[in-house]
């Protein structure tokens, strides 16, 4: 990390926990395929964290059919997606998925985080 760079990969978490706590955050599923994230803080800092289910691992071969097979199979309500190489096919192709719903997008030093909400259970 260096100057010209500091500013990758910043991602806006408490816009996305007022927004999660203002979804009724009771046993909510969310998924949010990251590597390194600061979730737990941000659970803990907006009185979450026994009320939020987060689930960040990311799946090998990740492509759009696993990332839905995934959500009906772990039941989850949300899915956080950030805009990355690693992501680029499933963001190209995310708006064929009839189950997702785009709810917001949020943006953090270009940063782009989208918030969906997943209604194939």
């Amino acid at each position: 990390n260096n100057y010209s760079n500091m500013y990758n990969n910043i991602y806006p978490y408490d816009e996305i926990m007022v927004f999660i706590k203002g979804q009724n955050a009771n046993n909510l599923k969310v998924y949010a395929p990251m590597e390194t994230e600061p979730s737990k803080f941000y659970l803990a800092k907006y009185n979450l964290f026994n009320k939020v289910i987060w689930d960040r691992k990311i799946p090998d071969n990740l492509n759009i059919n696993c990332l839905t097979d995934y959500l009906r199979k772990n039941k989850f309500d949300i899915l956080l997606i950030h805009e990355s190489e690693i992501f680029r096919e499933i963001l190209k192709n995310i708006s064929n998925v009839k189950e997702l719903t785009l709810l917001r997008e949020l943006k953090s030093y270009e940063n782009s985080i989208f918030i969906y909400k997943y209604t194939g259970l």
